[in-house]
């Protein structure tokens, strides 16, 4: 069993409490919880930390500690960025918040905040390769990453608290603030030497503006994390929703949309200055971060979406009793699959039982939406919804029930044509082997002469039925094959329950 673990990130706007499973290659949250303690506000006029902000941020450590031994979490980070970083009164903030907590509060540095971001993002995209940007309330950490590899950090006090005080010191107007924006980033040497095609975003503030977008176009996905949006459709999106009225001058004072603006510039800017082709948005970040910088390198190594398909595979009772067979028998027939396809499939066969013990006429529903609002990751969105389309189809056996359709938009004909045979072919097999070990072994499914054609071992005592002759019938026509079954015993021909 996996011992809790927790990270109390204590940033310029917000402190956030995360208990998280353990140290394992994909953590899950157990507790999560913020707090708008506001460390950073009037941070670059005054130097200090505020009282009043001060004692918030105290309070606010009372009750996580509390949470943490209610938890009986094992271990908790405590970590601070940018706003106790820079602020001269952060020893007396240490002073009184270190006994509450009762541990050594690390100070990180915008170099440690910067990796973390990029380790995180690596936690949940392999191989990852273009920029990160982690925006938070003092400071946008920037991370380069080659094919999965960190080569370069910086750090630039451009959080969105500081964006907004900027903006008032130049008095709403846009030109000097981009001047400034344009200045503050080529600070960081390798930004401007480098071209990048991809950007991961990582923040709340960027995260907001993908929902945003994502409301506007009515997105039938849920959830933010692995959103992809093109440099076209993000800048046309900032300049309609965000900038489009204005051209020259924020109104600072009747505006209460003017942090989300004053973030959604900056992102603009980045992805102006760093040739950015694409932006996915993270929901993983530094304290996903902290906990992958803990694991072994043969943990590290471990594909995300197998290992949360497992996890959940066992939360949800939905890994087959007969899985090992299930595997071989898939793969036999579906051979050279590319790495990449071979793990849809291998997800897949994971989670096809979810919804065996449901009522039969929500099974395909209910296993469609459940997939696509499960915290899997190491996926984009649309092999999101292939999985769960397989998964759905393996209960109803086709692609016309209402609640697809809008989602069969977001995935290529190819690609929903894939689902639907390998839906439609765990439907056949689960039906043949009655979910249970020790059958599929012995019953072979070959395609010869323009059949499909499934035979079995006449010691093999089990039954062929017209359930199995529909969905063979079904499958084969996908193929565009004929159907043929060969009988080497005795089989009875009473209806098979799945």
């Amino acid at each position: 069993m996996s011992h809790l673990v927790g990270v109390v990130d204590i940033g310029s706007n917000s402190m956030r409490l995360v208990i998280y499973d353990g140290y394992t290659r994909v953590p899950y949250t157990i507790f999560n919880e913020k707090s708008l303690c506001g460390l950073g506000r009037g941070l670059s006029s005054s130097g200090k930390i505020m009282p009043e902000r001060l004692q918030a941020a105290l309070e606010t450590l009372k009750r996580f500690q509390v949470v943490l031994r209610r938890y009986e979490v094992e271990q908790t980070h405590f970590i601070a960025t940018s706003a106790l970083r820079e602020a001269s009164n952060r020893q007396e903030f240490l002073r009184l918040a270190e006994p509450i907590v009762k541990q050594k509060i690390e100070i990180i540095s915008p170099e440690q905040e910067a990796e973390y971001a990029a380790q995180g993002v690596l936690s949940a995209f392999p191989n990852a390769h273009g920029i990160v940007g982690d925006l938070g309330g003092g400071s946008l950490e920037l991370s380069a990453l080659y094919q999965g590899e960190l080569t370069h950090t910086g750090s630039v006090l451009l959080g969105h608290q500081r964006l907004l005080e900027k903006l008032v010191e130049h008095r709403g107007f846009l030109l000097p603030f981009r001047r400034h924006l344009d200045e503050t980033l080529a600070e960081i040497a390798w930004v401007p030497q480098q071209r990048f095609s991809t950007l991961y975003a990582v923040g709340g503030a960027w995260r907001e503006l993908a929902e945003a977008y994502m409301k506007a176009i009515d997105y039938p996905l849920p959830m933010v994390d692995h959103f992809c949006m093109t440099r076209s459709l993000l800048l046309e999106f900032i300049h309609q929703c965000y900038l489009g009225a204005h051209k020259n001058k924020l109104d600072l004072e009747n505006d209460s949309q003017i942090s989300a603006k004053l973030s959604a510039y900056l992102l603009k800017r980045l992805v102006q200055v760093c040739h950015i082709d694409q932006v996915y948005f993270s929901a993983y970040g530094v304290r996903e971060g902290i906990i992958y910088n803990q694991l072994r390198s043969s943990q590290k190594a471990e594909d995300p979406l197998l290992c949360s398909s497992q996890y959940f595979s066992a939360q949800l009772h939905a890994r087959p009793e007969n899985y090992d067979d299930l595997q071989a028998w898939t793969f036999s027939f579906f051979e050279n699959l590319s790495p990449e396809k071979k793990r849809l499939y291998e997800a897949v066969l994971l989670l096809c039982d979810m919804a065996i013990y449901e009522a039969r006429h929500v099974r395909s529903m209910n296993a469609f939406e459940r997939i696509l609002t499960l915290p899997l990751t190491g996926i984009t969105h649309a092999e999101r919804i292939w999985i769960a389309l397989a998964t759905s189809i393996r209960y109803s056996g086709n692609l016309n029930a209402r609640y697809l359709q809008d989602h069969l938009d977001l995935i290529e004909p190819e690609a929903s044509y894939e689902a639907l045979v390998l839906g439609q072919f765990l439907r056949l097999s689960q039906t043949l082997s009655c979910r249970k070990s020790g059958i599929l072994p012995h019953v072979n499914l070959m395609v010869r002469d323009n059949q499909l054609i499934v035979s079995s071992a006449s010691h093999v005592d089990y039954l062929y039925g017209d359930r199995v002759e529909k969905y063979l019938s079904n499958l084969a026509r996908s193929l565009r094959l004929i159907p043929r079954i060969d009988q080497a015993g005795h089989f009875s021909l009473e209806h098979v329950s799945q």
